[in-house]
């Protein structure tokens, strides 16, 4: 058996893990934080300066119950609520390309209305809902999965016709006024008609709304641009909060390392709404307009999320 240690540069940590290498075979034989083998560059669109604030496993102990998991994980805080501890659940997925031993299933129930969803959590540095330190600049990093049918093993996903926000929200220009991080959306987006949700990939698109009202579809003409159903997918966000009451704000988006989205007019904060970027919150709402409740159960698994900014 032979070794080998490798600098990695983590966010703005550096760390050194050691490799024991036997055939094909990889194994992490130092413990500490972070302790994981991952492929490659784990963020490799993250600018330099940014400072790591929250970073999370998908352990037990985190999903576990409602509540603040304070420290709990590598960095930041994780507030959570997962109503009767079942749709929130550890996993493990030997295919998981960051940290296949900790996936979070995050499971949609046969019924599940229109417009609702099945549980969330709130990450950031600190544990507030609505008051929380406030970026400048921001950048996400997480790995994620639709995963079709009871036991994930379905070639398709039921999505709503119209939307599903399967990356949940980011919170901007809110900070400490009583509002919960939800002013910019991740979604995936439906056929439009209501007897046809059940598809292999969907387009991707994201919207802001409460400060102002615009959606953003994807503009570099760049592909993979689609959530294939049953895949690993790498997504990175990217945002720079501009000048207040301008719309010379950026977002930048990645999916599986091809920049998708590429905007530089984007109004983030205003007078009304003064504060940067200030919380994550996956809560992927099934939806929100008609009346027809899931069909079948599905799942989205995560894999691993990373945040870093300037201040």
């Amino acid at each position: 058996m032979s070794f080998r240690s490798v600098r990695v540069n983590y966010g703005t940590d550096i760390t050194n893990i050691n490799l024991a290498s036997q055939g094909s075979t990889l194994q992490n034989i130092v413990s500490g934080t972070p302790s994981l083998i991952f492929p490659g560059q784990p963020n490799p669109n993250e600018p330099p300066g940014f400072t790591r604030f929250a970073e999370y496993n998908f352990t037990d102990k985190v999903l576990h119950g409602i509540g603040n998991s304070n420290g709990q994980e590598i960095d930041g805080c994780i507030w959570k609520w997962n109503p009767g501890d079942g749709n929130m659940l550890p996993i493990q997925d030997p295919t998981a390309p960051f940290s296949p031993q900790s996936v979070m299933d995050y499971s949609f129930p046969v019924g599940q209305p229109s417009g609702s969803g099945a549980g969330l959590y709130q990450l950031w540095d600190l544990c507030g809902e609505s008051i929380n330190t406030s970026f400048s600049k921001f950048y996400l990093s997480t790995r994620i999965k639709l995963a079709g049918g009871a036991l994930g093993d379905q070639p398709d996903w039921e999505g709503h016709h119209v939307l599903t926000k399967f990356m949940g929200y980011t919170g901007n220009g809110r900070n400490s006024q009583g509002a919960t991080p939800t002013n910019f959306i991740g979604n995936m987006i439906g056929s439009g008609n209501e007897s046809d949700r059940f598809r292999t990939n969907f387009a991707i698109q994201c919207i802001q709304q409460d400060i102002t009202s615009r959606a953003f579809p994807t503009n570099t003409g760049l592909t993979p641009n689609r959530i294939i159903v049953g895949q690993w997918h790498h997504i990175e966000w990217l945002m720079e909060i501009g000048t207040i009451n301008v719309a010379d704000g950026t977002f930048k988006y990645w999916l599986d390392g091809v920049l998708i989205m590429d905007y530089s007019d984007v109004l983030w904060h205003t007078t009304a709404f003064p504060s940067g970027f200030w919380g994550r919150r996956f809560d992927p709402v099934w939806g929100g307009q008609g009346t027809v409740p899931k069909s079948r159960q599905d799942h989205i698994y995560l894999d691993h999320e990373y945040m870093s900014g300037v201040i």
